[in-house]
C-alpha cells in the first residue's frame, strides 16, 4: 500500500544503513521514472508502486529479451549457458 519515506526507512533503510535522505532520493527518482504514484498529505508524499512485483518483473524480462535479441546469437546462447552452469542445471 501506500508509504511515506519514513515508513520505507523504518521497513529497509535503517536495516541496511541507509540514510532518510538516500530513501527520499531514491523515492523521487523512481517516481520521476514512472515506477512510483505519489500524492502529497500534509508535508509528507504517500507513494505506491505503479506495477505489481509481476508486471515490473515480465517488463524487465522483455527488455532484457529484447536488448539481447538486437544482439550476435551466439553470445546471447553462451550468457545463457553460462547462467545455467552457475545455477547447476544440466
Amino acid at each position: 500500500g501506500e508509504c511515506d519515506a519514513k515508513a520505507v526507512h523504518r521497513a529497509v533503510g535503517a536495516a541496511r544503513q541507509i540514510t532518510l535522505n538516500t530513501i527520499q532520493s531514491t523515492l523521487k527518482r523512481l517516481y520521476a521514472k514512472g515506477l512510483l504514484a505519489r500524492r502529497k498529505v500534509s508535508h509528507a508524499h504517500l507513494y505506491v508502486p505503479r506495477l505489481s512485483r509481476e508486471e515490473f518483473q515480465r517488463d524487465v524480462l522483455g527488455e532484457i529479451a529484447t536488448r539481447l535479441s538486437r544482439s550476435e546469437p551466439g553470445g546471447m546462447i553462451a550468457a545463457f549457458v553460462d547462467l545455467a552452469d552457475r545455477a547447476g542445471m544440466e
